[in-house]
């Protein structure tokens, strides 16, 4: 029989094939990751009511602020948790002092959350999950690509009474010094940049580097893990869905929530954001990579949230969130593509 050569696309499959194959052995050889139990959601649904305890894992710029405010206020009645951070989410800073002013928000152990009714954080699951039971945990999500443009936006405008520019513990000094594609680019900031969800999801994962971003031929397998333990929690909504999500939220915790804008961004006019810089080649394909499984674990959220055409909506969430960034500098008097003034 003649035998025929294999055809370039052929080739590029079996290389697409060996590379997925490799990637499960090195995961599955390395993970330590503990799955959360199955939980049987209708009937934890029906028995939440107003006596379960609450975890509500903050993602930033979702929403979070305001929820959780929302929440302490319905369930003042809660012995709620003092502590808002995880060391666990703490990258490499993970070895650098905690400011002084900040040492009393910082969870000094996960156990800790056993000896409260709830909490309220940027927490890591498997911290949350030392605490609370999976079906009591809340998670809110985002558009991936707003999110992370909020959060660079964020983090320039902090008021001054949030700001500690002497602090090397922050990160945050960062955002006002870079550019938009650089600060995507910048691995200092990878734990709080590079799919920031899956991380929550994941945290501990062999694979999940501290300090760098994630290797893409992982993600073959972490972006399914992350959306199964995601499915495994309480509550998981996206804000997208506006007040649906307020409303679905009230309805979990039978309270009627108030709906605060709480920790809303604020842009400073002498430090705009530079627009030339988040439509650059170098920022779309940053941020491709920093949101690629984000995105993924928001759309499965979506869609078990009964929302149809999720990635239209993907698409129409991010050019609203591009639209009030350019109408920001054009309120600023910047001119699009300006390079916005450095920080002294």
């Amino acid at each position: 029989m003649e035998s025929t050569s294999p055809t370039p696309l052929q080739r590029g499959r079996d290389v697409a094939d060996h590379v997925l194959r490799s990637a499960r052995r090195r995961v599955a050889a390395r993970t330590g990751l503990v799955q959360a139990p199955e939980v049987d959601h209708r009937r934890r649904n029906e028995a939440f009511g107003a006596a379960r305890r609450l975890g509500v894992l903050h993602i930033p710029k979702s929403a979070g602020s305001s929820v959780s405010a929302a929440l302490e206020a319905a369930l003042a009645d809660r012995n709620w948790s003092p502590y808002d951070f995880d060391p666990a989410m703490f990258g490499p800073l993970l070895a650098e002092p905690v400011p002084p002013t900040e040492v009393p928000r910082v969870l000094p152990d996960p156990a800790r959350l056993r000896d409260v009714d709830a909490a309220s954080g940027h927490y890591a699951l498997s911290t949350m999950l030392v605490g609370f039971d999976p079906a009591d945990i809340v998670l809110l999500l985002r558009e991936p690509r707003s999110r992370l443009l909020s959060h660079y936006e964020y983090w320039r405008g902090l008021p001054a009474d949030l700001r500690d520019t002497d602090s090397t513990w922050s990160v945050i000094t960062h955002a006002r010094e870079l550019g938009f594609d650089e600060w995507l680019c910048d691995r200092r900031t990878a734990f709080q940049t590079d799919n920031v969800v899956l991380r929550t999801l994941l945290n501990g994962h062999a694979a999940i580097p501290e300090d760098d971003f994630l290797d893409s031929a992982e993600l073959a397998i972490l972006v399914p893990l992350a959306i199964r333990r995601a499915a495994s929690i309480g509550w998981v909504d996206v804000v997208e869905r506006g007040p649906a999500m307020w409303d679905g939220l009230a309805a979990r915790v039978d309270r009627p929530l108030a709906r605060p804008r709480v920790n809303t961004t604020e842009r400073r006019s002498d430090l705009p954001t530079d627009v030339s810089a988040v439509f650059s080649d170098r920022a779309v394909d940053a941020l491709h990579h920093r949101t690629v499984a984000d995105r993924a674990i928001w759309i499965a959220a979506a869609r078990r949230r009964g929302l149809s055409d999720v990635d239209l909506l993907g698409e129409r969430t991010w050019y609203r969130r591009l639209r009030t960034t350019l109408d920001a500098q054009s309120a600023s008097g910047s001119a699009p593509g300006s390079p916005a003034p450095k920080s002294g």
